[in-house]
């Protein structure tokens, strides 16, 4: 990655068939690379035993990361990564997966667990939505939840 360009935006990809699009991430250093253990992952279970399942196989993970762009600061990426997922609906982002619509008081509790100290990624966890959704409730960006 050139060091000028601070975040990317990656894309996991089946390699067996080259046409499934796992996941689309933002990251920074290693975070396309990883994929988690049992007691602490930020990653979807079923994301990560699909990685898992990829290495079981023989793929190396530079066959199953896709390296979109990069981008100078976090909210460029975030844009990219949000606008890619749109387009892609890939498996593992949890948006299209199995989880239910988050009402308005979900959002009134997501704000509040905040408050109260809690990380965006374990909010997202507990509601099974993304740190990308959270973001956006906690900053008050306009969007469906």
């Amino acid at each position: 990655m050139p060091k000028e360009l601070k975040y990317y935006v990656y894309i996991h990809r089946d390699p067996g068939s080259n046409q499934v699009d796992l996941y689309v991430g933002m990251g920074q250093g290693d975070r396309a690379y990883r994929i988690g253990n049992e007691s602490y992952s930020d990653r979807h279970p079923d994301h990560q035993s699909k990685l898992k399942e990829l290495l079981c196989k023989g793929w190396l993970p530079h066959e199953w990361i896709i390296f979109d762009s990069f981008w100078d600061t976090r909210q460029e990426a975030f844009e990219r990564e949000y606008q890619l997922i749109k387009e892609l609906r890939p498996v593992f982002n949890r948006k299209y997966g199995p989880k239910k619509k988050l009402n308005d008081n979900d959002v009134k509790i997501v704000k509040d667990l905040f408050q109260k100290g809690w990380t965006r990624t374990a909010i997202g966890k507990h509601f099974n939505c993304s740190i990308n959704t959270i973001t956006r409730i906690v900053t008050n960006k306009r969007g469906i939840y």
